[in-house]
Order: C-alpha cells, then structure tokens, then sequence
C-alpha cells in the first residue's frame, strides 16, 4: 500500500474509532429519565389500554415515588401493579382515585443491590369510558413537587426529567 493510501486507512479508521467512543460515552452519560410509555396512543370507548411508568438510565436507585393525573372523564383506571425494575419491600402508596383522576405511588426496596439502568416501576391498566383527548402526567404534590422523586441508598435525591402520555379515544 502506499502512504497517502496508508494514511487515508488510518484516518478512516480512526474516525470509527471516535465516532464509537462518542456514542458509548453519550450512551454510558444519558440523563435519567421517567416516561410513560407509549408516549401516545389511541383507543375506542370500552377499550383497555396499558401505560408503563418507565425508569431509564438511573444509578443507585432503591426508591421511587410518582404521582399521576388523568381525565376521569375519559379513562378509568382498572388496575396497577408494580413493574419489576424495583422490589416493592416497603410500600408507601399504591393507590388510585377514578373520581379525581390520580394515581399515587412509592416504594422501596430494602436490603437488596441497587436498581441500575432501566426497567417498569409501575403497569397501569386503564379503560376508555367516552370519547375525548387525555394526558396522563406527572402532578405535584407537597412531597414531590414536580410528580416524582427517585432516591439511592442513602436517600439523597436522583435527578430525573419527566415525560407524560396521550390518550386519544374514539366514540
């Protein structure tokens, strides 16, 4: 090979090579994240539909508190369950009120190795009961003043960004 071919090689390869520590590093520094997934989704009157309360990208974590709202006049919840990524030893909350159209939630886990990466918090089971649009997000109350709080072991906050769903329901 010759050297300005040699060193084109080298260039391209090293460009490959940096371009995958860049996404490895982006991928290893993600901001958590609590979602609600599907982001969005459609439904008929009668219909049930599942949303997830999502942790993504966390370290450390042994606690986690959230607190919905919703439409009651266009979804009911019909059921949650814990979603696998945290053991529920300690459970604070796990409640819902269809006439005000909350969800409240808080766990912990207690003596076991920290939750890491990403996992369901939370499966919420809801029913289509008229025709409308609704959101499903994060409400503030005096615990948790943006809708959810995360906490490691040694209970100092983990700092999470928000997400929220929607529901469209068809007649």
């Amino acid at each position: 090979m010759n050297r300005p071919l040699k060193l084109l090689h080298f260039s391209g390869l090293r460009l490959v090579v940096v371009g995958l520590l860049v996404i490895l590093l982006s991928a290893c520094t993600a901001e958590p994240v609590l979602t609600l997934t599907p982001d969005k989704v459609s439904a008929q009157i009668g219909q049930s539909l599942t949303i997830t309360l999502q942790a993504e990208n966390v370290s450390g974590l042994t606690a986690a508190e959230a607190h919905l709202a919703f439409d009651p006049a266009v979804l009911e919840v019909v059921s949650i369950q814990h979603g696998g990524f945290l053991q529920p030893d300690f459970v604070v909350q796990n409640v819902f009120d269809n006439t005000a159209g909350t969800i409240d939630y808080a766990v912990a886990q207690l003596n076991r190795p920290v939750a890491e990466g990403s996992g369901a918090l939370l499966v919420i089971e809801f029913r289509a009961k008229a025709g409308g649009d609704a959101s499903i997000r994060f409400r503030s109350t005096p615990a948790a003043t943006e809708g959810a709080l995360l906490a490691n072991a040694e209970g100092s906050p983990i700092q999470v960004s928000l997400g929220e769903s929607n529901v469209s329901v068809a007649p």
